[in-house]
């Protein structure tokens, strides 16, 4: 393995990762218009820049309990999965760093399985551990072409 450069952010108090060279834009998290009959894991839209961009839930994703109330530390996180532009939302961006290919582990194979595909690797940093996520992992082929698909629809 490589050193890498993720950018570090949270939900809830854990700690995740996405490479640097993967983010278009860290923006303060904006108007999220809700869509109904959204694919699984599509909080809504946003209006970047002119950009109609949908905003894929982490916190679905992971299993975790999404927000009632947005904080002004959330961002969003702009990248493109398959091509396609997409928003994370997320509960902050805590830093930029490089991590030594020393801190840096496989995944355990216990936690290995069709739906951990999107973790890519393991970082330590001080007493922390962050998940690297593998953002073309993020979503299964049949969820990005329903993504595509209902984007086309809009």
């Amino acid at each position: 393995m490589e050193d890498i450069k993720p950018i570090i952010f949270k939900l809830d108090n854990e700690s995740y990762g996405i490479d640097i060279s993967l983010v278009n834009a860290i923006e303060p998290s904006l108007q999220t218009v809700k869509i109904p009959n959204a694919p699984s894991h599509i909080k809504g839209i946003i209006n970047l820049r002119g950009d109609i961009i949908p905003v894929f839930s982490l916190r679905s994703k992971f299993n975790m309990k999404e927000q009632t109330e947005n904080s002004a530390e959330q961002k969003i996180i702009v990248t493109n999965i398959k091509g396609m532009p997409i928003a994370l939302e997320v509960d902050m961006v805590s830093e930029i760093q490089t991590i030594d290919k020393t801190n840096i582990t496989d995944v355990p194979e216990i936690v290995k399985s069709y739906d951990t595909l999107y973790i890519k690797s393991i970082a330590k940093i001080d007493q922390n551990i962050v998940i690297i996520l593998n953002t073309e992992k993020l979503m299964s082929d049949e969820e990005q072409e329903n993504i595509a698909q209902f984007m086309i629809n809009q």
